[in-house]
């Protein structure tokens, strides 16, 4: 098996185990949170603009670096977008 079928799969299984009266974007947010063992994340959206809409947030602590982000123009979202990459920030 690839690394996507992988990802999918771990995906499908946390959003199957989730809450399903949330709304997908909470789903989707808490699912990644959950496989990355992370702390906090976002799912934010970019179409061909840097212009971004974030749907979902898992903490307080992640809406509040989000907003800076929006306020500042810079951050991981900001990278991402201009470099058409994945971004992983760690906040210690």
């Amino acid at each position: 098996m690839d690394g996507k079928a992988v990802m999918l799969g771990l995906l499908a299984r946390s959003l199957a185990r989730g809450d399903t009266s949330a709304p997908l974007a909470v789903r989707l947010c808490r699912a990644c949170v959950e496989i990355l063992e992370a702390d906090g994340g976002a799912l934010t959206l970019s179409s061909t603009t840097p212009e971004r809409l974030t749907v979902s947030t898992s903490n307080g602590n992640s809406a509040r670096f989000e907003d800076l982000q929006e306020v500042l123009g810079e951050g991981p979202g900001q990278i991402a977008y201009t470099e058409g990459r994945t971004v992983i920030e760690v906040v210690e």
